[in-house]
C-alpha cells in the first residue's frame, strides 16, 4: 500500500493510526462532530381547543381526542353528555351518516349512567372502505360543536383488546 502524503502532520497522524491497530468503527466519536447525537424531545400536553377552532383539519390536530375548553364558549349551557345525547340524538345520527360511518353505538359512562359534567360521550362506529382518520376527527369535531360536550369517536380496531369484547357486547345503538 502506497500513500502519497503532502503534509508532515498528516503523515504523522496516519502513522499513529496504523501503529495503534484500531479500526474506524472502533474509534469513539469526537465531541466536535458536525452532527451531534439526537436528543429526546419531551412532548408537552396539547392545549385545549376553543370554539374559535374553525376547521376540523386546521393546525395541529390530535388524532385521538379533541376537547372543548368549555361548553359555555360554544354557546351552550354546561350539561352532562347523556343530557346532550338525549337532546341532539337525531342530529347526531344524521351527522354520523353524512360522514359515511355505519352502526353508530354509545358505550362508556353515558351508557352506564355514571357520566358527569366532565365526562365525554364515547361513540363506536363501523368504518367503511373510504373511512380515514380525518373522517373520524371530522365527526368528533362536529359532534363536539353540536353537543357542547367532549366526544370520542372510535372503531373496534382502536379499542384495547383487554376490554374490546365487553365494549362490543354492551354498546347500544345511537
Amino acid at each position: 500500500m502506497t500513500l502519497e502524503i503532502t503534509r508532515p502532520e498528516t503523515e504523522a497522524r496516519i502513522q499513529r493510526y496504523l501503529q495503534s491497530g484500531e479500526t474506524r468503527s472502533s474509534r469513539k466519536r469526537s465531541t466536535r462532530c458536525r452532527n451531534p447525537p439526537r436528543q429526546r424531545v419531551r412532548m408537552r400536553p396539547m392545549p385545549l381547543i376553543s370554539s374559535s377552532f374553525s376547521s376540523p383539519f386546521g393546525g395541529c390536530l390530535p388524532m385521538r381526542k379533541l376537547t372543548l375548553s368549555s361548553a359555555a364558549e360554544n354557546g351552550k349551557p354546561a350539561m352532562k353528555p347523556s343530557e346532550a345525547l338525549t337532546t341532539y340524538r337525531d342530529e347526531l345520527r344524521l351527522l354520523v351518516s353524512r360522514y359515511g360511518l355505519l352502526r353508530p353505538r354509545v358505550f362508556g359512562s353515558v351508557l352506564s349512567g355514571t357520566d358527569t359534567d366532565e365526562s365525554d360521550l364515547d361513540l363506536l362506529v363501523d368504518a367503511t372502505e373510504t373511512t380515514t382518520l380525518f373522517t373520524l376527527a371530522g365527526v368528533e369535531h362536529e359532534a363536539q360543536q353540536l353537543l357542547g360536550v367532549p366526544v370520542t369517536v372510535l372503531t373496534a380496531g382502536f379499542l384495547s383488546p383487554k376490554f374490546r369484547d365487553r365494549v362490543l357486547q354492551q354498546a347500544q345503538p345511537l
